[in-house]
């Protein structure tokens, strides 16, 4: 089985497993046989296009609809550029249509704000036979948008959230802690299914690996978790928060604990990924599109060749940029604790840890080309 292949099947075997073995998918809105059903076609109209194609089709489209957002985050990932982007509706649902024709299943909505696009909701409900995650800071989150979503059982939500109120506050701003809470309640009182993703960093690596932060988030009717190592980018004057060596170790070894100790279904990242054979960029596990159009090996590496308002997506995917990305992640070794894509730009531009910092937040263009020189 080749690195694509296992991958995908790591993915596919993780969800059905977490599914079958785990509670929450008991609750009554969503029906767990449509959902395993939407992975089972999904991963056979998807290896089908692979043999067709001769090229690698991840299960998963990252995409980032708009890079505006109500908050400014300390660190964000998706604050380095000075651009404002927004995807069309148009573009959104060709974008969709493409990636699904090819075996996409798996879709990852985010921005910026992905709840600030107007009609979002409406656009996405007509998706039915996709699962759609969208990634939000909860701030937007009322009433009427869960209505919509009990409507749409193939949407779930996933909340933004650092560990406690104060954590947020640190991040996002004095006040948005307890607002965050308040949309955790919402949506804890809707009985839907929704998820939490956690940005672990040195401030709260120790609070949200621990027994106590799993029953909380339980508590709140949270059913799965993400769990995503802090990456800077070159709007990040303060290295504070990134990782240490200790934290990284730390923070795997209690996240071991917790998969034996708590109901909740997450994922550690990037050390799942290791798991599962490999980094999933680049077409092996997912791809990135960003709010203007750029075709990126993954939300943390922006580099891009190639624009979906240009070309067709499996040009993209089957592109030499892409294959080259692949074929440079395999041989990357990553025991340093950074991603593999990380590593790889240190390893290649013989780049310190440091370094990396503002040299990987680069424009794409030139970030490109320097990846091909």
């Amino acid at each position: 089985m080749n690195g694509i292949q296992n991958v995908s099947y790591y993915l596919k075997r993780f969800i059905i497993n977490q599914i079958f073995f785990k509670p929450f998918f008991y609750k009554p809105i969503f029906n767990k046989l449509k959902l395993i059903s939407i992975i089972i076609k999904g991963e056979r109209v998807r290896r089908k296009n692979e043999i067709k194609y001769n090229t690698a089709i991840p299960p998963v489209c990252v995409l980032s609809v708009t890079q505006k957002c109500n908050l400014t985050c300390k660190g964000c990932y998706a604050n380095n550029k000075l651009s404002k982007e927004e995807l069309t509706e148009k573009e959104i649902k060709k974008i969709i249509r493409e990636a699904f024709d090819l075996g996409m299943y798996i879709f990852v909505i985010t921005g910026g704000e992905p709840l600030i696009v107007k009609n979002l909701l409406s656009i996405l409900n007509k998706y039915s036979n996709a699962i759609i995650l969208i990634f939000t800071n909860g701030l937007i989150i009322n009433d009427d948008i869960i209505r919509l979503i009990k409507k749409n059982r193939h949407i779930i939500p996933v909340i933004s959230y650092e560990g406690s109120e104060r954590y947020n506050d640190d991040r996002r701003g004095k006040e948005n802690g307890q607002m965050i809470e308040n949309a955790l309640k919402l949506l804890q009182h809707s009985k839907i299914i929704y998820g939490f993703s956690t940005t672990v960093f040195s401030g709260n690596v120790y609070y949200i690996s621990s027994k106590s932060y799993f029953d909380k988030m339980n508590s709140h009717g949270a059913d799965f978790g993400f769990f995503i190592d802090y990456i800077p980018n070159n709007n990040s004057s303060d290295n504070s928060m990134i990782l240490s060596a200790d934290d990284i170790i730390f923070k795997n070894n209690e996240l071991e604990k917790r998969r034996n100790d708590s109901d909740l279904i997450f994922f550690n990242l990037p050390v799942d990924e290791e798991i599962s054979g490999s980094c999933w960029a680049a077409g092996k596990g997912l791809i990135h599109i960003n709010a203007a159009g750029d075709v990126e090996p993954c939300m943390f590496y922006h580099f891009s060749e190639d624009n979906i308002r240009n070309r067709p997506l499996i040009d993209i995917i089957k592109s030499d940029f892409f294959k080259k990305m692949r074929e440079q992640i395999n041989e990357v070794d990553s025991e340093s604790g950074l991603c593999k894509m990380k590593q790889l730009l240190i390893d290649k531009q013989e780049m310190s840890k440091e370094e990396i910092f503002t040299f990987a937040e680069r424009s794409c263009s030139s970030v490109g080309r320097a990846a091909d020189s």
